[in-house]
This record gives structure tokens, sequence and C-alpha cells, in this order.
């Protein structure tokens, strides 16, 4: 609602109103104000495409499957007195010094003065160079994160903030989908920059490690999103190294089921429709919802012995299904389905900073 004293004296377009007693002229005011208007609505609609994704999934299947980029989020602590580096990659190790397999993060590069993502190891620069003077420090531990997740676009989309803080310093968009994809994100490198010295920890919680000059050093990257569903019945999540099905039954996909059984039991199994139960069969009655979105959440993380442990619970609650895959699986997306002939509604949360 406006107000006569708030619009008084508006100019728009080179025409000045001094009144507002007819609603004609309030009318005149609103359509000036309608490209402004579309210009914000714009950055919202683009905000949320960079945001989590929602989907509608129907029946069980190969092809009814959908599939997408699985989001990345993860924050450490680090001393150093320049040119931290971390890539996020394929495999446990980089093919030369030029690799153009993976995402590289630059932080406090050049002398501690500027910042950079780029696309392989010294590969393309997909960002400006970013002036972060002093970012880092060699006497003190200074906390970052990074955050990798699917847009509603065939881009993904990384980002890079100090901790603390919301906003990133950093913003980069890499189109996906195409021959020039880089393969599923399945571990973390750190390094520093020649003939130096870095100190990591906290990363992503626990783990630790000095690195020194441009040689990386590899952790098994932690997965651990969450999502919300609406359905009847049987929601099925699958982790996986591809973004389709490789038959009707794939075997090399770890499966949680929610609400299964006719909304009766809980499952994580290994392959789609698996009879290798990773966890025990679960009593969930009820866990899903045909009126309302219900929140939950994945983790697959390895422990402290570097085994791989995947857990599943509600949003706000400890986990109730939990098992060890007897194998391993080099994962990066996560796809969608139900059971049968019913609907269910997804909606995946965006990757979020740490604050």
């Amino acid at each position: 609602h406006f107000s006569k004293k708030y619009i008084s004296s508006i100019h728009t377009s080179g025409v000045s109103y001094s009144s507002v007693d007819s609603n004609q002229q309030v009318m005149m005011v609103f359509k000036a104000c309608l490209p402004f208007l579309a210009i914000i609505i714009g950055w919202v609609q683009q905000a949320e495409a960079h945001g989590g994704d929602s989907l509608t999934v129907k029946g069980y299947g190969k092809n009814e499957y959908k599939f997408m980029q699985l989001p990345i989020s993860f924050q450490f602590e680090v001393q150093a007195k320049t040119g931290v580096h971390v890539v996020l990659a394929p495999k446990n190790h980089v093919d030369g010094k030029n690799d153009p397999n993976c995402y590289e993060f630059v932080i406090g590069g050049w002398d501690n003065s500027l910042s950079v993502i780029k696309r392989g190891l010294q590969g393309s620069e997909i960002t400006q160079r970013i002036p972060t003077p002093d970012i880092l420090s060699k006497d003190d531990f200074r906390g970052f994160w990074i955050t990798a997740g699917p847009t509603h676009t065939s881009e993904i989309v990384l980002r890079a903030g100090r901790a603390g803080e919301e906003e990133p310093f950093m913003t980069a968009f890499a189109l996906v989908g195409n021959n020039d994809n880089i393969d599923p994100v399945g571990y973390l490198g750190f390094a520093t920059w020649i003939d130096h010295t870095a100190q990591f920890r906290h990363i992503s919680g626990g783990r630790s490690m000095a690195v020194r000059g441009y040689n990386f050093r590899f952790l098994r990257f932690p997965i651990s999103f969450h999502f919300k569903a609406m359905g009847e019945t049987s929601v099925h999540v699958a982790l996986s190294p591809y973004n389709y099905m490789q038959g009707e039954r794939d075997t090399d996909v770890y499966e949680f089921v929610f609400g299964g059984y006719s909304n009766s039991k809980s499952v994580i199994t290994q392959g789609m429709e698996g009879k290798q139960y990773i966890s025990d069969q679960i009593e969930t009655p009820n866990i899903l919802s045909p009126t309302a979105f219900r929140g939950f959440w994945i983790t697959a993380e390895a422990n402290a012995q570097d085994v791989l442990v995947l857990s599943a619970g509600k949003d706000g609650e400890g986990p109730f299904m939990t098992g060890i895959p007897t194998k391993h699986l080099h994962l990066g997306h996560i796809g969608f389905a139900c059971w049968g002939d019913h609907t269910a509604h997804i909606r995946l949360q965006a990757a979020q900073p740490f604050l």
C-alpha cells in the first residue's frame, strides 16, 4: 500500500507527480515502475535457479530415475604464507602438473594478494582474479568454506568464502553435461605453492594435514546433503558414479529406500532393488506424507579407519539407518525415483556455506 506521504513527489521518466489524488496517477506510477520490478524478479529467479533443485518423479526403473550432480560443501582452516590450492577431483591423485580433469581453487596466490578458480591444474581461469590482500596468515589459522552444486540449468556453481561469512568472495559457473564435463568429484586435494608450507585442520570437522610445495594430498570427499520429499510410499534415492542407470537392475549404486513396503520400512541396499542389504530393514511407519514435505539427510563419509559409512536420518535427528558397503563406488550423482505407479515430489537443498 502506497501512502500520500511517501509518494507525494515521485519522478519517473521525466514526469513529476505532486499528489496522488487520483487512481489514474497511481496506476501511471505503478506502470512506470514495472521495468524495475521485472529486473528485481529476474534477480530473484536467477538466485533461485542457482539454488536447490525441485523435481517430480513417477515410477521405478532405469528410465524413471532422475539424476543430478551431487552437491558439495566442506570447510577447513589453514595456516600459510601464500598460495593455498584446493582441488575437487574424481581420483585420489592428479595426472601431472597440468591435469585438466579437476577444479582448482587458489586462495591467496601471487604473494597472498589474489584468488581465482580454475578448470584443471594451472588451467584456464573461470573467474576473474579477485583481490584478496592478506587473506592468509603465516601465524594464525584462517577458516574457509567451498561449495559446488547443480543449478536448474546445465551448469554447476562453484563458490568459496570465509568462515563466518555467508557471501562468497569468488563464484564461478561451469558447464556440465557436455564433452568437456569433468568426471564426478570423489576427492579433495590440498597443496600450497613451490617451496612453501601450509598446515590444514578441521577439514569438514576433523581431518588435519601438513603439505609442502605444489604436491597434493588427497582425502575422500565427504558426501552430506538434505532433501525434502512428499509422497504416499517408497521414495528411492540412489548414489551413483553416473548420471544414469546402467540397466534395469544396476548394481553399481547405493540405494536408500524411504517408506518402502507401503510406507512402513526403510533400508539401504547395494544396487537397484538390491538383495544385498547394507543396512538392516528399519520399521518406519508413516515416515512419508502424501500431503506434506518431510525432511531427510544422507551422508557417505569415511570414518577414522578410512572405511566408507552410509547413513540416513530425519532432519534434526540422528541416523535411523546406517551401514558399511562391501563395494566402494566413486560417487558423483544422486538420483530419485518412486515405486510402481506412485508419484513423489522432491526438493533438494542447495549446497550451503558453513557459518
